[in-house]
């Protein structure tokens, strides 16, 4: 015992030094290589300068169709059609964001302004086919729906103009 005693207090620091260096450095990689906290990955969508007010518009009418979608497939859920037509028309009739603020109309783009109309023709038409009593074409019309506001994120990105 005596032997691996002074073995360990000749060899000991030396060793703790042999592991402790490359264990330091190795963190120390992993950290400087890691994406930074809090830094957005790139993000290749094209970038939309609104100002702070222009976003809360825009992020209301956005929430205000994610609503209307939820009252479409509760309604339907329910077998409720009259109900799905009524939420889906309230949806069409709404203002979009360049409706609400002048400013956004020249500030959002054509194509974005054309999915925009497309999520409003879409809400009209399942409310019509709610009214005939399709459900399947409202399935149908919540599926357009949904596919041009995927493609709208997929496109878009909302930046504030004072954020750099």
């Amino acid at each position: 015992m005596a032997g691996r005693s002074r073995f360990l207090r000749h060899y000991a620091p030396g060793l703790a030094l042999a592991v402790w260096v490359p264990t330091v450095a190795l963190g120390a990689w992993a950290w400087w290589s890691a994406p930074q906290r809090g830094r957005e990955p790139d993000d290749t969508r094209r970038a939309v300068r609104v100002t702070a007010e222009e976003r809360a518009v825009v992020l209301e009418v956005m929430r205000a169709n994610l609503v209307a979608i939820q009252a479409v497939l509760d309604a339907q859920a329910s077998g409720d059609l009259p109900a799905v037509a009524v939420a889906a028309r309230a949806a069409a009739d709404t203002p979009g964001p360049a409706a609400r603020l002048g400013s956004l109309k020249h500030k959002l783009p054509p194509e974005w302004r054309e999915v925009g109309k497309q999520v409003d023709a879409s809400f009209a038409a399942m409310s019509e086919q709610a009214r005939l009593g399709n459900s399947a074409g409202v399935t149908r019309e919540l599926a357009n729906n949904t596919a041009a506001c995927v493609s709208c994120h997929a496109m878009f990105r909302l930046t504030l103009e004072d954020a750099r």
